[in-house]
């Protein structure tokens, strides 16, 4: 699903609260915030990618962001000038 707004996404993370009975009361003692403190970050129409991420988290999910060209565009060479990312990248450890 494509996501515009942060409206959208908590749509869908309430849907999954929902779907698996969690309440905000579950989430802020599984992030050890007050209700209150939850309850705000829901409300939020400009939440960081970290605070999001939490609560993903909370919720036994994983955030996953793709960024894909509009249209299919290519460049010269036949490939995409971008490619799909994604927040829970592995990192390589490279020893020198």
């Amino acid at each position: 699903m494509i996501y515009t707004n942060t409206k959208n996404i908590f749509v869908n993370i309430r849907q999954i609260m929902i779907a698996k009975d969690l309440k905000i009361k579950d989430i802020a003692d599984r992030l050890c915030k007050s209700q209150s403190a939850v309850s705000s970050l829901f409300a939020q129409s400009n939440i960081s990618l970290d605070a999001l991420n939490e609560i993903c988290q909370a919720i036994d999910c994983q955030l996953d962001i793709n960024i894909v060209p509009k249209d299919n565009e290519t460049n010269t060479n036949g490939m995409s000038d971008v490619t799909s990312m994604s927040i829970a990248q592995k990192f390589i450890k490279y020893d020198n």
